[in-house]
């Protein structure tokens, strides 16, 4: 599933009103961060591009109103959700300045498949050189 976090339910509706446009099946699931909305993976590859590019610039409204509102300090936070070897997800917290310059040149999905290879590495290391690794699966 295709994920997609959002802390602004007009923000969240906006993306589904689009999901509802381009006739994308999709559920909404609240957790400790946000409501995620998800979709499936079996998407044109077209759709998903739209989808992250609306994502991203919707995104970047969440940081704007995020850093507009009287108690920022409240909100100044980042983070990424991994996917664990054993299953399930964590929270990894990431120092929000850092979060904002890697997203100027990395777009969201990009460092979550970043994050997440970096993590099944983790959970699994192989202590071989590099050239013996097959490249990581998208």
């Amino acid at each position: 599933m295709l994920e997609f976090i959002f802390f602004h339910e007009p923000l969240q509706n906006r993306f589904c009103a689009l999901l509802d446009r381009l006739g994308i099946e999709h559920t909404e699931r609240t957790d400790e961060m946000g409501t995620l909305v998800l979709v499936s993976e079996d998407i044109d590859e077209n759709i998903a591009e739209q989808l992250d590019g609306a994502y991203d610039e919707l995104f970047a409204e969440t940081e704007h109103l995020v850093r507009s509102a009287p108690d920022n300090h409240e909100h100044n936070s980042a983070g990424i959700r991994v996917g664990l070897a054993r299953g399930g997800a964590c929270m990894v917290p990431i120092d929000p300045d850092l979060m904002n310059r890697v997203l100027t040149v990395l777009s969201v999905d990009e460092l979550e498949r970043l994050v997440q290879q970096v993590a099944l590495a983790v959970m699994e290391p192989r202590d071989e050189p590099l050239c013996r690794f097959d490249p990581p699966a998208d």
